[in-house]
């Protein structure tokens, strides 16, 4: 009995033991995660300037094309 009994303690404080641990593997895991969702944030920004660069581009040729035939009526002139 005195055995079975020393042998369930074992197993209670190893048992133990591991909960201990747990809340530090919880704080990793959430930093982790929070890491992960700065990334996020930080690709949606790049993303929308990107389409920000797009969108200036997009004007541009107008701008251009404004500028051709202003060219073109001196010339005309």
């Amino acid at each position: 009995m005195q055995e079975q009994r020393e042998e369930m303690y074992g197993k209670v404080e190893e048992m133990h033991g591991n909960v201990e641990e747990m809340p530090d593997q919880r704080e990793e895991m959430q930093k982790q995660c929070e890491e992960m969702d700065g990334n996020v944030e930080e690709m949606q920004k790049q993303h929308e300037e990107t389409h920000g660069n797009m969108e200036e581009t997009q004007e541009q040729p107008e701008e251009i094309q404004k500028q051709c035939i202003n060219v073109q009526s001196l010339h005309l002139k």
